[in-house]
């Protein structure tokens, strides 16, 4: 079965054929069944099967790898900077847990009131615009897309459902109408961009290993915390953000949108510049792994992707 999965892959111009519905286009079962399927030999097909199944096995072993990595800096992330872990053992006059005595000793052992509820003492209550740089796209008109550019305006299909920045697809612009569309930020590594309206708020974070000119389309806003990228991150994939996005949404004509206004005014909870320098450290060597496991989750499904028609085509043997 496995083999029949990977050829009906390469079988989707027939099957869009034999489809029909204006709107939602389908298939019957009966067409399913008149579409023939040339099958080799019992031992060629499980040759084959087994080299696309190692591939996508290695796609999924990354893919899990990524999500390990991201749910360690959701969870450090929420322990410092939400739960307050560090601080209320401290209060308690205890040792944080799995804390080296350098680390804790950056942390207050007390809490003060604010707009937020009880926050570490010495720690502030901010908006987003007062700690990151925030660039509205004040584009309205987007230019003809080209096969090769000289660079990408970002939209949202290029972040995915994991935060990261993927280039599939691409819409390329020569150099002129790149230089315009990003001349209030080209963006770089650590920059983060967020969508205003569709997917309401989905965050894309520039990655290390993406070297490609990137700027953001329409309906987008960029973010850049040039000390502290990481917290930055971390910050807008966390529930404080999600909650914040929630109370500052507003309804457009047609759909829900996140102003940049709104973005603008997103409440964070502002640690002491030593405990910031502290977390990029922890998370930094971790964001770079999940950029590289990203970049090879890319090279796998490219490499899956052109070996699929040749190898179902008999054009390549195994």
């Amino acid at each position: 079965m496995e083999y029949v999965y990977y050829k009906m892959q390469t079988m989707v111009p027939m099957i869009e054929a034999f489809s029909s519905g204006a709107t939602f286009p389908e298939i019957s079962r009966k067409n399913l069944g008149k579409i023939s399927i040339l099958l080799p030999s019992l031992k060629q097909q499980k040759l084959v099967s087994n080299h696309l199944s190692a591939i996508d096995s290695l796609v999924d072993t990354k893919s899990q790898m990524i999500d390990v990595l991201k749910s360690i800096v959701d969870s450090l992330y929420r322990s410092w900077f939400i739960d307050f872990v560090p601080v209320k053992a401290k209060v308690e006059g205890k040792q944080p847990y799995g804390m080296d005595e350098e680390t804790a000793a950056l942390f207050p052992d007390s809490f003060e009131d604010s707009d937020f509820g009880p926050i570490p003492k010495g720690w502030e209550l901010k908006q987003l615009s007062d700690i990151a740089e925030i660039i509205d796209c004040s584009h309205a008109t987007k230019p003809e897309p080209i096969d090769s550019g000289f660079g990408v305006l970002l939209h949202v299909w290029n972040i995915d459902d994991t935060g990261g920045i993927t280039l599939h697809e691409t819409f390329e612009v020569e150099e002129d109408e790149f230089h315009s569309w990003a001349s209030r930020m080209v963006l770089t590594e650590g920059d983060c961009v967020v969508t205003k309206t569709g997917r309401v708020a989905a965050i894309g974070r520039i990655p290390h290993n993406l070297n490609r000119n990137l700027a953001m389309g329409r309906n987008m806003i960029g973010i850049r915390m040039e000390d502290s990228p990481g917290f930055l991150y971390a910050y807008l994939l966390s529930p404080l953000k999600e909650i914040e996005v929630i109370k500052w949404l507003n309804s457009g004509t047609v759909m829900p949108s996140l102003h940049v206004k709104y973005a603008e005014r997103l409440s964070v909870v502002f640690p002491s510049r030593a405990i910031l320098r502290k977390f990029e450290e922890i998370i930094e060597p971790l964001i770079r792994l999940i950029d590289d496991s990203r970049a090879s989750c890319v090279s796998l499904e490219s490499c899956r992707d052109a070996l699929l028609p040749r190898l179902m085509s008999g054009e390549m043997e195994v």
